[in-house]
C-alpha cells in the first residue's frame, strides 16, 4: 500500500492518493502477472476516497462489474491496495475493446489535446508506459467510481454504456443472454401475469404514471419479468378491462437473471426491436434521478430495494370468487386463469428475490437493500454532490492549500481564471458539478503542474 511522500522510482514525491499513485501500484502489481495474465487484467482505483469508505466503496463495485457479467461464476475484483483493485476482462466476458471505449471518456488519466488523446501529462510518462504495454492496453487504470456511473446506465454513452458491456442492443440480443423463449415458456403454461391499478409511489407521485400489467416467465435456470406499461387507463390501455393480449401498451421495463443470478434490466418499447435507454417520458418517471427519467440499470437498482418491489394485484383481488372470470370460449377461460389466478404472484415474486438475494450476498455479503441503498450513495456521491475544495483536492492529488495557491498564482499571471475554478477561492466556496469537474480537470491539473515549477 503506497503511503505518505512515497517515492517513486524517477525520484520525485508522490502525494499519498493521486493518480500517479493509481498508476505505481498498478504497475508493481503488474509487474508480478504472467503476460497472458497481465493482458486480461485492468486496474480501477479509489485513489481520492477516504480510507474509511473503502470497504463500503469496493462492495458496491463487486455488485456492479458482477451486474454487467455474462458469465455465470459471481467474481469479486480482487483488492491489489487499499484504494485499488484490479479486474479480469475474461470474469465478466467483457471484450477489451468495450473497456477501452469506456477510457476513451476518461478525464483521470487520459487527456484529448487538438483531437488527439494521450495518457495524462500529469503521469510519469515511463510509469504508464510501462503499465500499457504490461496490459498491451491505452487504458490500464480508471477511476471506479468514473468506471460505475459510466457503465450503469446507456443514455449517452458511446459504446460503452450498461447494454454495450452486457453485449447486447436489441430485445432479442437480450433474451438469447438470459435464456428466455417466450414461445417455449408459453407452451409449457409457465407464464403468469398480474393487474397494477397503480404502481409504486404515492396517489399523488406514483412511479408509473398509468395502469399497468406484469408478465412473469420461467427461463432456463431464472425468471423473466415484463411489465406492459400503458400511455393511459383507458380503451385498449385499460389493464383492468383489457386482459391479456387484448390490453394494448407502449412500453416495457424487463427484469431477467443473468447466468449468475444477479439481475440483467432492461427497457423496451412496443415493436421496437432496440432495447431503450430510458423509460418514456409519458410512461414513468423517477424521483430520485436528477433528469427526473428512469434510466436502464441504475434506476433500477436504486428504485427496487427488495430486487423485485411488491405489487398491488388488482387482478387476483377481484376476479376471483364470487366475481370469477368468464368467458364463452373455454380455452379463453382456461388461459385467463392461469394468468391471473392459478397461482400466488407474491410466491413468485419472493422466489425471484430469493434468487436474487443469495446473489448479492456473494457479491458483497449485503442484503438487496443494504446494496441498494449503498449504491445509491456511490452514485449520488459522484453525479449529485458538489465538489467542495477538499474534494477537488482529494481527486487532483494534492493539498487544499496547494490547489488554491496554484488558482491565485495562475489569476495573478494570467490576469483572468476560468469560471468554473473561480467558485474554489470563494469564501464560502462554489462547488463544482460532476460534468463541469470532469470538463475542468485538466486546466486543474496543468495549473498545479505550473505552480511546481
Amino acid at each position: 500500500m503506497l503511503t505518505c511522500f512515497l517515492f517513486g522510482a524517477w525520484g520525485c514525491a508522490l502525494l499519498p492518493g493521486s493518480p500517479q499513485t493509481a498508476v505505481e501500484a498498478a504497475l508493481a502489481d503488474a509487474r508480478q502477472l504472467p503476460a497472458t495474465l497481465a493482458h486480461d487484467t485492468r486496474y480501477l482505483s479509489l485513489y481520492h476516497y477516504p480510507r474509511g469508505d473503502l470497504d463500503q466503496a469496493w462492495r458496491v463495485l463487486a455488485f456492479h462489474v458482477n451486474s454487467l457479467s455474462r458469465e455465470a461464476k459471481i467474481v469479486v475484483p480482487r483488492r491489489v491496495t487499499a484504494d485499488l483493485v484490479a479486474i479480469r476482462l475474461s470474469d465478466y466476458g467483457w471484450p477489451a475493446s468495450t473497456f477501452g471505449k469506456a477510457g476513451q471518456h476518461d478525464p483521470f488519466f487520459h487527456r484529448w489535446s487538438d483531437g488527439q488523446l494521450s495518457h495524462a501529462p500529469w503521469l510519469h510518462a515511463p510509469s504508464i508506459a510501462e503499465l500499457s504495454q504490461r496490459l498491451n492496453s491505452f487504458y490500464p487504470v480508471l477511476r471506479a467510481d468514473w468506471f460505475l456511473v459510466r457503465t450503469a446506465q446507456q443514455q449517452d454513452r458511446h459504446g460503452d454504456g450498461y447494454y454495450d458491456f452486457l453485449g447486447v442492443r436489441t430485445v432479442a440480443d437480450f433474451e438469447a443472454l438470459v435464456g428466455f423463449d417466450r414461445k417455449a415458456a408459453q407452451r409449457k403454461k409457465r407464464e403468469v401475469a398480474a393487474i397494477v391499478r397503480r404502481s409504486g409511489g404515492s396517489k399523488t407521485k406514483p412511479v408509473t404514471l398509468h395502469n399497468r400489467q406484469i408478465f412473469q416467465f420461467d427461463l432456463i435456470g431464472g425468471h423473466w419479468w415484463e411489465t406492459r406499461d400503458a400511455a393511459t387507463n383507458t380503451g385498449p390501455a385499460n389493464a383492468l378491462r383489457q386482459l391479456d393480449g387484448d390490453f394494448r401498451h407502449e412500453a416495457s421495463e424487463i427484469y431477467a437473471h443473468l447466468p449468475n443470478d444477479l439481475f440483467a434490466y432492461a427497457l423496451s418499447a412496443r415493436g421496437v426491436a432496440l432495447l431503450q435507454a430510458t423509460a418514456p417520458d409519458f410512461i414513468a418517471h423517477a424521483q430520485q434521478e436528477l433528469d427526473g427519467r428512469v434510466h436502464v440499470m441504475v434506476s433500477c437498482v436504486k428504485c427496487h430495494k427488495e430486487g423485485l418491489r411488491p405489487i398491488d394485484d388488482w387482478g387476483r383481488k377481484v376476479l376471483r370468487s364470487p366475481l370469477g372470470l368468464q368467458s364463452p370460449d373455454l380455452p379463453t377461460l382456461r388461459r385467463l386463469e392461469q394468468l391471473y389466478l392459478s397461482t400466488d404472484f407474491d410466491d413468485l415474486l419472493e422466489e425471484g428475490r430469493s434468487r436474487f438475494a443469495k446473489a448479492v450476498r456473494r457479491c458483497n455479503g449485503w442484503t438487496p437493500s443494504e446494496n441498494a441503498t449503498a449504491y445509491a450513495q456511490f452514485w449520488d456521491r459522484y453525479v449529485v454532490a458538489d465538489r467542495d475544495l477538499a474534494a477537488c483536492a482529494a481527486e487532483l492529488g494534492t493539498t487544499t492549500a496547494r490547489l488554491q495557491r496554484a488558482l491565485r498564482q495562475s489569476a495573478k499571471r494570467r490576469g483572468t481564471i476560468d469560471a468554473v475554478l473561480a467558485g474554489l477561492l470563494l469564501d464560502p466556496v462554489e462547488g463544482i458539478e460532476a460534468s463541469q469537474w470532469e470538463e475542468v480537470y485538466p486546466l486543474a491539473q496543468t495549473l498545479l503542474q505550473e505552480e511546481d515549477r
